[in-house]
């Protein structure tokens, strides 16, 4: 796998790693490229756990006209990549985020998944490191991960609103949450958060948060870098 492809098929059944296992692998690395499953049994692929990863589940063998007919709806379906709006004014100094899990595998895909963007990120392990970080950087946006050990999401949060009371600035804090359930969002936002995001992360989902409450998205164009 690298950069330049706009779709990937791939078959059920494979030794080693199967289908669904590449798709779970492919978008652990933050890689958001559209898959369609091909599959003898496609009754029993939609039954498997990673059938969201997949734009379409196909029958095996599959007509060429039907196959071309489905490479068309995903192009059809997939967004266009959109440049961000320049702002009406121009802003400097970089966008400073501090990204708080305990995860490390965690902590690595959301990296990899911020690495177009011009900011200066930061990670903390845990809610007490978030806390004393956040002291330190006055970071412009914090992603916040609710459950960690120590200090959860929700804790450091309110310690830091109460670290805000005293002057006018409110930091937003977006919350990430592998069990956003009915009503979890206004627990999330009693708790002083602004905003949630489901696990698994996706890629439009953080750049969409990025840009919604740190005022822009300061996105690295590799050929003006080239070129300057």
């Amino acid at each position: 796998m690298g950069d330049g492809f706009d779709l990937i098929l791939t078959d059920h059944n494979m030794p080693d790693m199967d289908g669904p296992e590449l798709a779970q692998a492919i978008r652990q690395r933050g890689d958001e490229t559209p898959m369609i499953l091909l599959s003898s049994k496609p009754g029993f692929a939609r039954n498997d756990p990673a059938k969201g990863l997949f734009r379409m589940i196909l029958q095996k063998p599959q007509p060429r006209n039907e196959l071309f007919k489905a490479l068309g709806q995903v192009q059809e379906d997939t967004p266009k990549p959109v440049a961000p709006t320049p702002p009406s004014a121009p802003i400097t100094g970089q966008l400073r985020i501090l990204a708080a899990d305990d995860n490390r595998t965690n902590r690595m895909v959301l990296g990899k998944m911020l690495k177009t963007l011009d900011i200066d990120l930061h990670f903390a392990e845990d809610g007490e490191q978030a806390v004393a970080l956040y002291s330190k950087l006055q970071p412009d946006l914090i992603f916040m991960d609710i459950s960690m050990p120590k200090v959860d999401g929700r804790e450091a949060t309110q310690r830091i609103r109460a670290l805000e009371k005293n002057g006018d600035r409110h930091t937003p804090i977006i919350a990430l949450t592998a069990h956003a359930l009915k009503g979890d969002e206004d627990e999330i936002r009693k708790a002083g958060l602004d905003d949630y995001l489901s696990k698994p992360l996706r890629m439009a989902a953080i750049f969409e948060a990025i840009e919604k409450h740190g005022g822009r998205l300061p996105v690295v164009v590799q050929d003006q870098a080239a070129s300057g």
